[in-house]
């Protein structure tokens, strides 16, 4: 059985930077978004930098989710909006890519 699937919209929030117009602005600047790490110490590693995203801050959410969450919830907020679309929305998928770590 074969199924389509279509993007509507996209929602990056990225080291380099976020929403769409801002995050591809950045890829065609060649921006680099990496930096020493900031977030925890790295003493411990063999290497100290990493691709953080700085600046961010998280919508308070009730049950207080890390940031992680934060970040998946304002990316879904952006691609809604690129989408053209508003909440709520039956049968609707959303695909997420996160860290394993919400810190």
């Amino acid at each position: 059985m074969k199924h389509r699937v279509v993007v509507t919209g996209v929602g990056p929030v990225t080291p380099i930077g976020s929403g769409k117009d801002g995050f591809w602005n950045a890829v065609l600047a060649g921006t680099d978004g990496s930096h020493e790490v900031q977030k925890f110490d790295t003493s411990a590693y063999r290497f100290h930098r990493a691709c953080e995203v700085k600046n961010f801050v998280a919508p308070k959410l009730d049950g207080n989710p890390g940031p992680a969450t934060g970040l998946a919830v304002v990316a879904t907020e952006l691609a809604l909006t690129d989408a053209g679309l508003q909440l709520p929305l039956p049968e609707v998928g959303v695909v997420i890519g996160t860290t394993v770590r919400n810190f």
